[in-house]
């Protein structure tokens, strides 16, 4: 019934059509398959039955597959370097960890609080211990609205990168490509 509800009109012709038997050969067009992909129902019926597809969406699948493969071991190679990078950065003493505040909180919404990355960090950055000349880079309107916290700037990117561009590391060409 829950699958039947997650097809929406898909799921209730207009007339009753016979049940197929299971193992029966099922064929599919592309429309249909998307539908039954996207309601997570598709795993099942090729549990069921002999599932046949239209050769042009299985080459289209199998290129999304590799694209998407090499797309996943392009960031796997990026999200690697830049673990290396911080944990030199952080053995260099390059970055600084920033400690986390004491927080009396139940334990219940502490747990909450342990599964959500995004809060964490931002509790994080926004309770740390501000020193003279500390800089808080923040790329969230919620955020950086507010021009400092206890003395600490908050910038944006736009702010870093004109920075860049003042000292001449960044040509005008290269900021503009940059923002746009």
């Amino acid at each position: 019934q829950e699958a039947l509800t997650d097809l929406g009109n898909e799921g209730s012709p207009a007339y009753l059509s016979p049940i197929p038997q299971l193992n029966s050969p099922i064929f599919f067009i592309r429309s249909t398959i998307n539908v039954l992909i996207q309601t997570k129902i598709f795993n099942k019926i090729c549990q069921h039955f002999q599932i046949y597809i239209e050769r042009s969406y299985a080459e289209e699948i199998s290129v999304n597959l590799e694209e998407n493969e090499k797309k996943n071991s392009e960031l796997n190679q990026y999200l690697t370097a830049l673990i290396e990078r911080v944990r030199y950065g952080l053995e260099e003493g390059i970055y600084k960890e920033i400690t986390r505040f004491n927080d009396n909180t139940s334990s219940e919404l502490q747990q909450e609080r342990e599964d959500n990355l995004d809060f964490l960090t931002t509790v994080d950055v926004l309770t740390f211990e501000a020193q003279p000349n500390d800089i808080i880079w923040i790329d969230d309107r919620c955020c950086n609205q507010y021009p400092n916290r206890e003395g600490a700037l908050i910038i944006t990117i736009l702010e870093v990168l004109d920075a860049l561009l003042v000292v001449n590391q960044l040509s005008q060409d290269e900021y503009y490509e940059k923002i746009l």
